[in-house]
């Protein structure tokens, strides 16, 4: 996340404020076997499937057997192609929608609305890229034997690609869309939007407004990864209660929990020796004490922006994400604080100034 800032000297109301930031994820299971995510980076564009190929077209269910008649199918795929920008999306549409090609092309379809001086992330082979829409970027058709080979036929141009880094340099909002969701989709979230402002800012040109990032809980969690916010719930526990985490614990077998902590401070005779439970949510997940009151021990529940439900249990305590994020950003802490809990903590405070 380091980089130099250029253009200064532009005028605030000439910065870009409006846009979108969005996530694809690419594929590998094509003819060629080769990376969608390269093929992406090496030729500056966006791309997807849905591309209309042999394969696809025999699976039909028109009453037309569109597979052997070579040269309707050519011509058909040549007339998408050709056609002008503003009508490639609509041929595109007109041919599967009569052909019954496809029961969906929703991600096409958002392709096709992407926007100039949007963001889009995507990884290739671990490492994170921020795709930034490039002035004259379109919706296109590539209707050639590699496109289709790859099952990567649908396409935006003119794709800037910054390479951002691993996992670690990246905020957990924007790694954890990747888990699941659609092929592209929106990551509907203003400190992802800020984040992608200000490393677009750093690392290519100073175009974007990018507005104060709340310096909150919701911000800071927003930034950190689910693993880190985990450790530094542990790390928490331990300077407040000295507990102590089993390694051998930290499972996921147990989706119950993330892991063990005993106390340690005990007498000899182990009387006093109790175990810790802790269930850990990052984003808008509720928890329900219901799931967990059957545990011999004590249990910590925390959700970041979720809700607890159910009764209160003396062995079951609730965090407050406030005091946490108070935890992480003091920097008293930071002999037991994770490093990129750290750097997290001081990007935000850089954003948010």
């Amino acid at each position: 996340i380091m980089g130099n800032v250029n253009n200064k000297n532009l005028k605030t109301e000439e910065l870009v404020e409006k846009c979108n930031v969005w996530r694809l994820q690419t594929k590998t299971n094509n003819e060629l076997n080769e990376s969608v995510a390269n093929y992406c980076f090496e030729n500056e564009i966006l791309a997807m499937g849905w591309s209309l190929k042999d394969k696809h077209l025999e699976k039909s269910t028109c009453t037309l057997d569109l597979i052997k008649d070579r040269e309707y199918i050519d011509r058909q795929r040549n007339l998408i192609a050709n056609a002008k920008e503003n009508e490639r999306f609509e041929e595109y549409e007109k041919f599967v929608n009569k052909n019954k090609v496809y029961s969906k092309i929703d991600n096409v379809r958002r392709l096709n609305n992407i926007s100039e001086n949007d963001f889009v992330w995507m990884r290739k082979d671990g490492v994170y890229l921020l795709g930034l829409v490039q002035k004259n970027s379109e919706y296109k058709y590539d209707s050639s034997k590699k496109a289709l080979d790859m099952d990567a036929s649908n396409q935006r141009t003119n794709i800037k690609w910054l390479v951002i880094g691993g996992e670690a340099d990246i905020p957990g909002v924007i790694t954890t869309s990747f888990f699941r969701g659609n092929t592209l989709q929106k990551i509907n979230n203003d400190s992802a939007l800020k984040f992608s402002k200000y490393i677009a800012n750093k690392l290519h040109n100073t175009i974007y407004k990018i507005g104060d990032l709340d310096n909150s809980p919701d911000s800071i969690f927003d930034l950190i990864s689910p693993n880190d916010c985990e450790d530094i719930i542990c790390m928490w526990l331990f300077k407040k209660y000295g507990y102590i985490t089993i390694p051998s614990t930290c499972k996921s077998s147990t989706p119950l929990y993330e892991c063990v902590l005993i106390n340690h401070d005990k007498d000899k005779s182990g009387q006093n020796k109790k175990n810790v439970y802790i269930q850990v949510k990052k984003g808008e997940i509720d928890l329900d004490t219901e799931k967990f009151k059957h545990l011999d021990g004590e249990v910590y529940l925390f959700t970041a922006k979720g809700q607890i439900k159910g009764k209160k249990y003396e062995n079951i305590k609730i965090l407050d994400p406030k005091e946490i994020y108070e935890f992480i950003m003091n920097s008293e802490n930071d002999n037991i604080l994770p490093e990129k809990a750290i750097r997290w903590r001081e990007v935000l405070m850089e954003i948010s100034k």
